[in-house]
């Protein structure tokens, strides 16, 4: 808050940096031995894709933050897949189906005016960010479905996540397709 409002961009770009690394290392601490490589690797990527943002090197292209995003979303895509239960599903009431289907349409929708939006453009990479965008549909689909059939923390975060995940990303592709 300081750098901004004093408008120094050295210590915002320090305290960003700074604050990444602090999050792993309380990540190790927190749980002192077990600990999961896939959610570490997640967090390192996410995190270098931020930092290519902040740090704006010119040699690195938008799209390799793109390529790395997108291999981050695989890998919470398999991690779902890994721990989803279907055997529970059979058990759910409509209302949980139903809440599903909305879900489904509000992604459908985003999915839909992002494409609209990449065609009335004409961008140079279109099937890469269509297949950015049928990832991210796949993670909401996926971390609802999750979160229906078993409502816990966990999950209630992993909604959470994808939450920003799809606000911060549609508006990073669609400033992206601008410039």
């Amino acid at each position: 808050v300081i750098s901004l409002y004093f408008n120094l961009d050295i210590l915002h770009q320090f305290t960003n940096v700074i604050c990444g690394l602090l999050m792993i290392f309380i990540y190790f601490k927190t749980l002192n031995v077990n600990y999961n490589f896939s959610f570490l690797l997640i967090l390192v990527f996410l995190y270098s894709t931020d930092i290519f943002h902040l740090i704006y090197v010119p040699d690195i292209k938008n799209e390799f933050c793109i390529y790395l995003n997108s291999l981050t979303y695989l890998l919470i895509i398999s991690e779902i897949i890994k721990n989803i239960g279907i055997k529970s599903f059979r058990k759910l009431d409509y209302i949980l189906l139903l809440s599903v289907f909305i879900i489904l349409i509000f992604l459908g929708y985003i999915f839909y005016v992002t494409n609209e939006i990449m065609i009335e453009q004409n961008i140079d990479y279109y099937y890469l960010f269509l297949s950015y965008c049928v990832l991210l549909f796949t993670l909401g689909l996926l971390a609802t479905i999750k979160f229906v059939i078993k409502p816990n923390f966990s999950n209630t975060n992993l909604i959470i996540a994808f939450a920003c995940f799809i606000f911060s990303d549609v508006f990073y592709l669609v400033n992206l397709i601008q410039m």
